[in-house]
């Protein structure tokens, strides 16, 4: 889906593995925002998108340095935008 400028954003969970992107928002409460600020996760913070496991396991990102496994429900409150 792509919003008035073009830019093509989605939930993390429907970009394609392999494709870079750019936090946008996380739509969810203050616990589920805390919890992915600890896995380095946050608006503005790119990252990339390596697997993902079954039809609805958990999303396997590359964050700056680390590999972090997020579940498909929070991965589902993440709105990215594809670069």
């Amino acid at each position: 889906m792509e919003n008035e400028k073009g830019e093509k954003r989605m939930p993390l969970t429907r970009l394609p593995e392999k494709k870079r992107a750019r936090v946008v928002e996380i739509t969810g409460g203050s616990h589920l925002r805390d919890k992915l600020m600890g896995m380095g996760v946050y608006a503005g913070r790119e990252l990339l998108k390596l697997s993902c496991i079954g039809l609805r396991g958990p999303v396997v990102v590359k964050v700056g340095r680390s590999v972090v496994a997020i579940g498909y429900g929070m991965a589902g409150k993440i709105t990215v935008e594809a670069l």
